[in-house]
């Protein structure tokens, strides 16, 4: 199994990535006997790190939060449903890039704009990322459905960056509380993955399948981190608005 440094991710991320490693563990090993003790320890880790992100929204922002969310919400549903439709276009050029498009939400998820804040927005970034690369970019701009993710691309960074101007207003007070959350989540996923990684060399089976199926979980988030790195690292080195390289 691949080393997860959660160190590289956000904590939304960290809290989306355990929750996924904690329903593959459930789907498929929850009755070993080192799981059923290790595995309660990684749910209250996960659920104090809800717990700590919930305290760094005030009640008062909760409703600008919402109407974020919504605006980012009729975006996606845009963007999905034009690409649907499309792909039932009697034009073979139109109907061919729209269904490779639609293959995409379905793997991604459907019905993401139904998730919570936190796999939402992890959902949508990895959404964007695979859009924004071939052969979809190339699809996007067939069926003419660019601006669609334009829209929802200016949604995505006005949601986060609501907030996380909210929880900057609070970092001081609460990111200790994250920062104990996030340690303790490392700690107790790092012993069940061993665990599990061992296991899958000598019993093979279930625990073989499961350290596959947490690999690709691992994978999707580093990719989703390392993609972020490379934004911000290409944004630092932008020459500013009105000068020339």
């Amino acid at each position: 199994m691949k080393s997860f440094s959660t160190s590289i991710l956000t904590s939304n991320e960290v809290q989306t990535a355990a929750t996924r490693v904690d329903e593959i563990i459930s789907a498929n090993i929850a009755a070993d006997p080192f799981i059923t003790k290790a595995q309660p320890l990684l749910k209250a880790s996960i659920a104090n790190l809800s717990l700590a992100h919930g305290r760094t929204i005030d009640s008062t922002h909760v409703k600008l939060l919402a109407e974020k969310d919504m605006v980012r919400d009729t975006r996606y549903l845009a963007l999905r449903d034009f690409c649907k439709a499309m792909s039932a276009d009697a034009d073979a050029a139109l109907s061919v890039p729209a269904h490779l498009l639609v293959d995409i939400f379905k793997v991604l998820g459907w019905s993401m704009h139904l998730e919570g804040y936190a796999n939402e927005s992890s959902l949508i970034q990895a959404l964007i990322d695979k859009l924004e690369k071939a052969p979809a970019s190339a699809a996007l701009t067939t069926i003419g459905a660019t601006a669609r993710l334009t829209g929802l691309k200016n949604a995505q960074v006005d949601f986060e960056t609501t907030y996380k101007n909210k929880v900057d207003a609070k970092a001081k007070e609460e990111y200790p509380k994250i920062r104990e959350c996030r340690k303790s989540i490392a700690r107790y996923l790092g012993a069940i993955l061993g665990y599990i990684d061992v296991m899958a060399e000598i019993d093979g089976g279930a625990f073989k399948a499961t350290s596959g199926k947490i690999d690709e979980v691992i994978t999707e988030f580093e990719t989703i981190a390392h993609n972020r790195q490379t934004r911000k690292k290409n944004d630092d080195t932008k020459p500013p608005t009105g000068t020339t390289k």
